[in-house]
C-alpha cells in the first residue's frame, strides 16, 4: 500500500520523516509499483491477488475485465494503462463483481479519453465498490 512521506508542517521545522524513513517509503513505494505491474494481450483480463498496475496492449476485439470484489482488496487501488493507443480502437469494458459498482455504475468502458484509470476500492460499512481517482 502507498506510504507517504511526511514533510512536516514548514521547511526545516524537524516535524517530518528523518530521511532514512523518507528514503525507506521511497524505496517500498516503487518496488510495490514494479513488482506488481502486469502487461496483458488477451481478453478477458483477471485480475490477480497481487496486481496493481494492468498495461493493456489488446490490439483486437472489446477487451473486458471483470473486477474482483472491492473487499478483497484491502485498500489496494487497481491501475489501467492503455499501453500503446489501444482503446480508441478496442474500448476496455470494466464490470464490478456483483454488488459492487464503480462509482454507481455496474459498468465502465474505456474509451478514447482514457489512457489512465485508477480505481480504489472502498468499504463505507454499508456498500463496498470501487471509485474513480485521478
Amino acid at each position: 500500500m502507498q506510504q507517504l512521506i511526511g514533510i512536516g508542517a514548514a521547511a526545516d521545522d524537524h516535524t517530518g520523516d528523518p530521511v532514512r524513513t523518507a528514503f525507506d517509503k521511497c524505496n517500498k513505494n516503487f518496488t510495490e509499483l514494479y513488482v506488481t505491474q502486469r502487461r496483458v494481450t488477451a481478453s478477458p483480463i483477471v485480475i490477480g491477488t497481487g496486481d496493481v498496475l494492468i498495461n493493456c496492449a489488446i490490439s483486437s476485439g472489446s477487451p473486458t475485465c471483470n473486477l474482483p470484489s472491492a473487499s478483497s482488496r484491502a485498500g489496494v487501488p487497481l491501475i489501467f494503462k492503455d499501453a500503446g493507443g489501444q482503446f480508441s480502437a478496442h474500448p476496455l469494458t470494466i464490470t464490478p463483481t456483483s454488488g459492487d459498482t464503480i462509482d454507481g455504475l455496474t459498468t465502465l468502458t474505456l474509451g478514447t479519453n482514457y489512457q489512465y484509470l485508477r480505481l480504489r476500492p472502498y468499504n463505507d460499512g454499508t456498500t463496498t465498490g470501487w471509485s474513480v481517482e485521478g
